[in-house]
């Protein structure tokens, strides 16, 4: 009888399993952690999801933050740099873009304005040029000697630069200080490296003025273009000398929010995301 019995209460368990509702399919692991990785992505502010898949490209690298990724991706600064390219929009003016991935070809400005008493040579266009003479009045007023050292290159002066770096340097390591002949903001004519009148550039870092510029240049329309751990955007390391005139509004977005100017230009420039209210007044 108890074989008998036991025979039966299994055969009724099977019967009970196989008229069971199917069970869902367990979501993959890796599924799982695709969307996860995406929803906390989603939560920060400038996510796109038409750039999902770019931003998957990060998942599990672990070498850079949620938020260092969204900047990546939205600045495409994720593309390959001097190869996924396209011609730099001149219209925007004082808001051009000019990087890795966006180049002048032979572009020359139309009004260039020498420097005259603010630098040792050279010109600027000529609002931004303007900018920068009241940007070092200002700061001769605060005891600062704030002093223009390379402003507009053209083509073939940034080629001869770009040249000498690779020869002494090699291009891999010029390329993460120095743009390429059509790919340099100097072209513009609407970028400066500065520096205490009477010293070099390089010897800029760390100076009263240094700190000055770093506070007060937003208030004349300029930026520090290429800022200290933002060469994952900018392509560059952190130079303290080099500024870029890009108007009294946007300068004032970038330094309140702390963004590159990849970042102002995609979002703000060419993007369809409303100014920050305070930009507005």
């Amino acid at each position: 009888m108890h074989w008998k019995l036991l025979r039966r209460l299994s055969a009724l368990a099977l019967s009970a399993l196989l008229t069971l509702p199917p069970a869902a399919p367990a979501l993959a692991s890796g599924e799982t952690e695709r969307e996860a990785f995406l929803a906390e992505l989603a939560a920060l502010p400038h996510y796109q999801e038409e750039r999902a898949e770019r931003y998957l490209a990060y998942l599990g690298s672990g070498e850079y933050t949620p938020e260092q990724i969204l900047r990546i991706v939205n600045t495409d600064s994720d593309l390959t740099p001097y190869e996924d390219m396209v011609e730099a929009d001149v219209s925007y003016g004082i808001l051009t873009l000019v990087n890795k991935h966006r180049y002048l070809a032979e572009y020359e400005p139309e009004a260039l304005s020498a420097l005259g008493q603010y630098g040792s040579w050279g010109s600027m266009e000529k609002e931004a040029r303007n900018a920068f003479a009241s940007l070092a009045d200002a700061a001769a007023a605060d005891g600062y000697r704030i002093w223009g050292v390379s402003p507009y290159r053209s083509y073939e002066r940034q080629r001869s630069i770009y040249n000498s770096y690779v020869r002494a340097h090699g291009q891999a390591e010029a390329d993460t200080y120095s743009a390429r002949p059509g790919w340099s903001e100097h072209q513009t004519g609407l970028a400066v490296d500065v520096a205490v009148r009477g010293r070099g550039y390089d010897a800029f870092d760390g100076t009263p003025e240094c700190e000055w510029l770093k506070e007060h240049a937003h208030e004349f329309g300029f930026i520090l273009r290429y800022g200290e751990g933002m060469d994952y955007i900018t392509g560059y390391m952190y130079e303290p000398w080099h500024y870029r005139y890009v108007g009294a509004e946007a300068a004032a977005v970038i330094w309140e929010n702390d963004l590159t100017f990849e970042e102002y230009y995609y979002y703000y420039v060419i993007g369809d995301e409303a100014l920050p209210e305070a930009a507005l007044h």
